[in-house]
C-alpha cells in the first residue's frame, strides 16, 4: 500500500514513531528536514 503526495493516512501500532517521522522502505531511505511543532499555549478538555 502507498500514499501519494498530498494524501493523508493513518497507521496504528507503531511504538517508536513520532510526529514528523518519514516512513519508507528500509532499502530506500528518504531523508527530510524535521518539522518543528510549537508547544500549545493552553490545554483544554471538553466533555
Amino acid at each position: 500500500d502507498e500514499l501519494g503526495a498530498g494524501e493523508i493516512g493513518a497507521i496504528v501500532g507503531l511504538k517508536e514513531a513520532t510526529t514528523g517521522d518519514t516512513l519508507c522502505a528500509e532499502n530506500q531511505p528518504v531523508y527530510l528536514e524535521r518539522i518543528t511543532v510549537p508547544e500549545p499555549v493552553m490545554f483544554m478538555a471538553i466533555e
